[in-house]
């Protein structure tokens, strides 16, 4: 994984305007990657980590989250590290086959990917997404050895397939274990590294084109001459320029 520069957190910016979020999370990861496959196949713990990398490098190595409390609606406030969150081990071979037996069923699954993500938005809501995500995990089934359809399996076995899938690939949903010091409520918090990168991008995206703008008026420079500047020098002519 490799450092994006100004230009490239603008173009990013720009290209992700309007998409859905898993299309924004792909163009971070493709952006930033060095050659080692597409990052639509990789598997979702696997893309979540890279993305807390490119975090850590693109903006430091500690996230400050804020949660209201579903219950009483508090603000907490918590301050994580991004080594800490990526810390499960991923799989030892994310491209194997994972196996389920259970009541005379016989399931082989691979881990989801984003690619998997997209296709199942557009089942609508929360459940049909993850109804979806799993019959696309499934590579093939059969009860009391005589093969079934996948499409065709129980909602039993579709929940266990579900639960084996975040435990072969823990990072694929990072949950945040919610206390309230306020009426004592306790819930599981959803942290999305995607949504949160691409929150601090536009952030940074803003400052730029503020950047740009204020030496651009004062010294006629474009856009691609301000962006290649270092920051400390860029910072030094807006100083100057009163900006």
């Amino acid at each position: 994984m490799r450092d994006l520069s100004p230009a490239e957190l603008l173009d990013i910016w720009d290209r992700g305007q309007g998409r859905h979020p898993v299309d924004r999370a792909l163009l971070l990861l493709s952006a930033a990657r060095n050659g080692d496959g597409e990052p639509d196949a990789l598997p979702l713990g696997e893309a979540n980590r890279r993305l807390l990398e490119l975090r850590a490098r693109a903006f430091g190595p500690r996230l400050e989250v804020r949660v209201d409390c579903p219950a009483c609606g508090e603000r907490l406030e918590l301050s994580l590290e991004t080594a800490d969150l990526a810390s499960p081990a991923p799989p030892a071979d994310p491209r194997a086959d994972v196996l389920l037996e259970r009541n005379g069923w016989r399931v082989a699954f691979r881990l989801l990917t984003p690619a998997d993500l997209r296709a199942a938005a557009a089942h609508g809501g929360e459940d049909a997404v993850r109804a979806a995500l799993v019959r696309l995990a499934v590579r093939e089934a059969a009860r009391d050895g005589q093969a079934v359809d996948p499409a065709a399996l129980p909602d039993d076995v579709l929940s266990a397939v579900g639960a084996r899938l975040l435990e072969s690939d823990p990072l694929a949903e990072m949950l945040l274990e919610m206390a309230c010091p306020a009426c004592a409520a306790t819930w599981e918090a959803p942290l999305e590294p995607a949504d949160f990168l691409w929150t601090e991008l536009e952030a940074e995206a803003s400052r730029l084109l503020r950047e740009v703008h204020a030496l651009a008026l004062a010294y006629g420079w474009t856009e691609p001459q301000v962006l290649a500047l270092p920051a400390p020098r860029r910072r030094a002519y807006l100083e100057m320029v009163g900006a």
